[in-house]
């Protein structure tokens, strides 16, 4: 049997050849380049259901996967080829960080992948809450959230995942009780106008952040928010990086289906167009799958990526430079126990649980 970095390499050299350069080719000038044409997914499902081997159909599966729109029958596809392949071989679940850099990434995740994880005896690899909360925030789940909200975990932490959802809706009342946290209420922040947020007392530090984490403000409306708020010099660069700052607004756009200004907008480069796509990656063109995020590795990136939902794993390490006020906060973000217990079990003074979600 073909070793498993072996096999993740060929399907991704296939991807390239068969999908990502191909489509590039078709949708580089298209309005909606996450819709790929017929004639491609035509191929790509061919791919799927012709019965070859298994790099043409695990390619052809992680093709139509990242394809916005798709209908019904399309999406049954995936998750029924998903359901059987993830059993057959369990090579696809190599592939989880990829399929959430897609539009469409089956909903069979949810009970195939993410469930089977968090009831295990033993805890997940860290990296595992990183595509957790990449999976729950992911806006080609919208018809689904309600179902997300009763996950068995603390309330702020999935309250924490949920409200970066751009797709929230009103379930976000949900989670209005949890807002004496104040990771919470500046998660909240995200699912507000850009009028009502300019009514907020900005002062608070994570409010005031999570403010500068959007781009639909004027230039008028941004230069009201850099007089109310009173961030930080630490966090400095979210103002002078921002895109408000000098292009104003971005277009209204479908989270789910970004049009190609949304996407050249946010391509602006800077801290607040990366961490907008490192919450939603559909803000990248479809042929693009990596994190367009760059200074992962600042203090005050990372700061912000935890805002955005990364659990705050080995924070005191990644802050170590940082001013007092990031690590103080920290210690108060919804998913800092579960950083904790991993701290501890690295260190040998505990062991994290035995679960992490209730069994059902």
């Amino acid at each position: 049997m073909t070793d498993y970095s072996t096999f993740l390499n060929q399907v991704e050299d296939l991807l390239i050849t068969e999908a990502l350069q191909p489509w590039q080719v078709q949708a580089q000038e298209a309005w909606l380049p996450w819709v790929a044409n017929e004639e491609l997914k035509s191929r790509w499902i061919e791919m799927i259901v012709s019965g070859k081997n298994d790099l043409v159909r695990a390619a052809g599966f992680l093709a139509l996967a990242r394809v916005a729109n798709l209908g019904p029958g399309e999406e049954r596809l995936l998750s029924e080829f998903y359901r059987g392949y993830a059993l057959e071989t369990g090579n696809l679940n190599l592939f989880i960080d990829y399929l959430l850099t897609g539009a469409s990434p089956p909903l069979a995740l949810w009970q195939g992948y993410f469930l089977k994880v968090l009831q295990r005896e033993e805890p997940p690899h860290p990296h595992f809450w990183e595509q957790f909360s990449a999976f729950m925030r992911h806006p080609g789940f919208h018809r689904v959230l309600e179902q997300f909200s009763a996950v068995r975990l603390p309330a702020l932490a999935v309250g924490m995942l949920l409200l970066n959802n751009p797709a929230v809706g009103e379930l976000r009342r949900r989670f209005l009780t949890e807002l004496t946290n104040p990771w919470m209420a500046a998660a909240f922040v995200s699912t507000l106008r850009a009028r009502e947020v300019l009514g907020l007392d900005l002062d608070e530090q994570l409010v005031g952040l999570a403010a500068f984490l959007r781009t639909d403000y004027s230039v008028k409306e941004f230069r009201e928010l850099k007089l109310k708020s009173n961030l930080d010099d630490a966090f400095s660069l979210f103002e002078v990086e921002h895109p408000c700052r000098e292009l104003g607004a971005c277009e209204t756009f479908d989270p789910a289906n970004p049009h190609a200004n949304a996407i050249v907008y946010h391509g602006c480069g800077g801290r607040v167009a990366g961490l907008l796509k490192y919450r939603n990656p559909l803000l990248n063109y479809p042929w693009i799958t990596e994190s367009a995020l760059r200074f992962k590795g600042r203090a005050d990136v990372f700061f912000a990526l935890c805002l955005l939902g990364l659990p705050p794993f080995e924070y005191q390490l990644l802050t170590g430079n940082a001013p007092r006020l990031f690590t103080d906060l920290l210690e108060e973000h919804p998913m800092a126990p579960l950083a904790d217990r991993y701290d501890h079990l690295n260190t040998g003074d505990a062991k994290p649980g035995a679960t992490l979600i209730a069994k059902g």
